[in-house]
């Protein structure tokens, strides 16, 4: 069975919180910076920060609490 490439990539998917702790950005592990890389950002309002945001400093990688189908679809946004 061949794979989208999104699909591929849901395992390099990461996490990080803004400066201002109010914004969540996940981009792919090969990130150089906000200006080259692709990276999804996710606001206070979105229901998804509410599933991550208890999880940061606690887990490595707190994107694996969003649903299958949450990171399909922030991979497939990343991965174009």
């Amino acid at each position: 069975m061949l794979l989208q490439p999104h699909v591929k990539n849901i395992d390099r998917i990461r996490m990080f919180l803004g400066a201002n702790e109010k914004i969540i950005w996940i981009t792919l592990d090969d990130f150089v910076d906000l200006q080259t890389s692709p990276a999804y950002f996710i606001e206070p309002d979105d229901y998804r920060y509410t599933v991550l945001r208890p999880w940061v400093g606690v887990v490595e990688n707190p994107v694996y609490h969003l649903s299958h189908t949450d990171r399909c679809y922030i991979s497939k946004r990343l991965t174009g």
